[in-house]
């Protein structure tokens, strides 16, 4: 009894064991079968054959299926407009290195060849690859682009424009181009001015005492103002900020591996932007306008004011000061004199110029002298400059 039980007992264990290892292996199964059938990276190029002129053969395949002719040094491949991803299972075999050509027939081989696979050649004596050709192909000198030929401008603009500028010029020169003429003095106008001031007791205020002043009352007044923090309130204030509200779809960019594959790099979408604006409450503080005090003085002060002029003039060119009798408290507090000699040009025309005194005293009524104009101001007087 006890031996049938313990074979009843192995046989179930055994039974156990087979069910886990068929469920073991059907796991392994489906999991081999969906990396089979998973999307890569890798998508699958294009080519054309250049004997037959078949188009859009795919890049795994290595022989035109119109005329049989093997991928040679002249297949390019370039990507689909509907792009075919290779499995995983397919894309271990791909993307490793590029296919090289062979020297002796020109067939393309898997990186990993060490043979051609048309001819038997070693690929020891291949120096030709598929990115190397197309570089040579290309050509490794930069591509200079020549600047555009300006037309210029039209020469009738720059005939007209010049014509323009000369007469312009012509223009300018007439009138400020410096020109002496022969004039004779025919008026002289002379007018001499002596001002004095007298020593006055005036009242004054300010917050300082000037040197000399007699204090007679001072004050507390307000000499300013001031801001002073009062207190802080709360306000609300609008502000915006910048927020991500979603992302724009950027199309990938495909490598070439030189192999009949390319490989998909995915880009980081770019994303969209959206003003949010929203309101949040601060604290700004509140000033209040103080008064400052001090004190004022309320003085007198001696001051020289003005209280007359002594004047003279006359119609020749022998100017004289006016006769000043000053008393005690008085003082000149500075002269002044205006010459103006006038001058009957050649031409006829009056023109009446103030000179410096020195100047003035040089000439008599009936004198000649030369007056230089630019601009039609006189600017000189027998090369004595006046302005």
């Amino acid at each position: 009894m006890e031996e049938q039980q313990n074979t009843e007992s192995t046989a179930t264990e055994q039974q156990k064991a087979a069910e886990e290892a068929i469920k073991a292996a059907q796991e392994a199964a489906a999991a081999k079968k969906a990396a089979r059938e998973a999307k890569s990276d890798k998508v699958e190029g294009l080519w054309d054959c250049p004997y037959c002129g078949q188009k859009g053969i795919g890049g795994l395949t290595k022989h035109c299926p119109g005329c049989g002719h093997p991928q040679d040094n002249n297949t390019k491949f370039y990507l689909a407009t509907e792009k075919k991803h290779l499995t995983e299972e397919q894309a271990e075999n791909y993307g490793k290195g590029e296919d090289w050509d062979c020297p002796f027939c020109g067939s393309m081989n898997r990186y990993d060849a060490t043979t051609c696979k048309n001819c038997g050649a070693p690929r020891d004596q291949a120096e030709s690859t598929y990115f190397t050709r197309k570089q040579e192909e290309s050509g490794t000198q930069p591509v200079t682009t020549a600047a555009p030929v300006s037309k210029g401008p039209n020469k009738k603009v720059l005939i007209a424009v010049g014509a323009a500028l000369l007469a312009l010029i012509a223009i300018l020169l007439v009138i400020f181009l410096p020109r002496k003429s022969k004039s004779t003095v025919t008026a002289a106008q002379w007018q001499r001015v002596i001002y004095v001031d007298q020593l006055t007791n005036v009242q004054e205020s300010d917050w300082t005492v000037p040197s000399g002043a007699t204090v007679y009352d001072e004050q507390i007044e307000v000499s300013g103002y001031v801001q002073v923090l009062d207190h802080y309130e709360d306000v609300e204030v609008q502000r915006s900020r910048e927020v991500i509200v979603g992302y724009d779809e950027v199309e990938p960019d495909y490598k070439d591996n030189g192999d009949g594959t390319f490989t998909e790099i995915e880009n980081t979408p770019a994303p969209i932007y959206d003003t949010e604006y929203y309101t949040e409450t601060e604290q700004q503080p509140v000033y209040r306008t103080d008064p400052v005090l001090a004190t004022k003085y309320y003085y007198t002060i001696d001051r020289w004011i003005y209280e007359r002029s002594v004047e003279t003039s006359g119609n020749d060119t022998t100017p004289v000061w006016g006769e000043v009798s000053l008393a005690s408290d008085e003082m000149e507090s500075g002269r002044e004199g205006v010459y103006v000699l006038t001058f009957s040009t050649e031409k006829g025309k009056t023109v009446s110029v103030q000179v410096p005194e020195s100047l003035f005293t040089s000439y008599q009524i009936g004198d000649t002298a030369s007056l230089t104009t630019s601009g039609g101001t006189v600017t000189a007087i027998d090369g004595v400059a006046v302005r």
